[in-house]
């Protein structure tokens, strides 16, 4: 079972490299986040991914999640949702069997410092202590638990000076897991390579064997 999560900044520009990855990695279950698009500005090709329950939640701005789920791996038609107070378009969930599968895009505190911390997380104290209070819920880091002290683990980078080419960057994007499917959790790599977002897909991996 493969869960990626890829902020695409703007799903326009990144078509063919999106459908390329999705060709290549084959996720179960894809997250994208800033889609910069509304649903009619989605591109055909992807709007209805070939093989996929494809749900997009786009305000035509700068927000906007995807959702979407392979049929092979999901055969019966998944509903999905999204929680009334999300006035921007951050989340998109769905539940399948006993699990519940979100993807969800943070608000940038450059922007609104207050909304963020509202929202929840980042790096300084206060959104590190919401973090933490979130996880203490009984969810899981999964990136962090595979590789606990690799500290060259980013998923974003600056656009200037050679960053991402450097790895000199942040970790922003996270696969989040309850500790029951984090257990069964084998990788979760940050493709730096993959793309020209921002941002890093990244691919959890986990063993679905009984």
């Amino acid at each position: 079972m493969k869960i990626a999560t890829w902020n695409v900044n703007g799903i326009r520009s990144r078509q063919a490299q999106f459908l390329e990855w999705i060709e290549k990695e084959q996720p179960d279950v894809v997250c994208l986040q800033e889609l910069k698009a509304s649903l009619a500005q989605v591109p055909e090709q992807i709007c209805n991914l070939t093989g996929y329950w494809c749900y997009w939640h786009g305000a035509g701005a700068y927000s906007g999640v995807g959702l979407h789920l392979r049929r092979e791996s999901f055969p019966d038609e998944p509903q999905f949702t999204h929680p009334t107070f999300d006035s921007e378009t951050r989340i998109v969930e769905v539940r399948a069997g006993d699990t519940v599968y979100a993807s969800v895009y943070v608000p940038n505190g450059g922007k609104d410092y207050a909304a963020k911390l509202k929202f929840i997380v980042g790096q300084r104290p206060e959104e590190r202590e919401l973090i933490e209070s979130l996880l203490a819920q009984g969810l899981v880091d999964v990136a962090r638990k595979l590789y606990p002290t690799d500290e060259n683990y980013f998923t974003w980078w600056a656009p200037w000076r050679n960053l991402r080419q450097r790895n000199i960057g942040w970790r922003l994007d996270y696969v989040i897991a309850s500790e029951s499917i984090a257990e069964r959790a084998i990788a979760c790599p940050s493709y730096r390579e993959v793309g020209t977002s921002d941002h890093a897909p990244v691919v959890a991996t986990f063993d679905s064997s009984p």
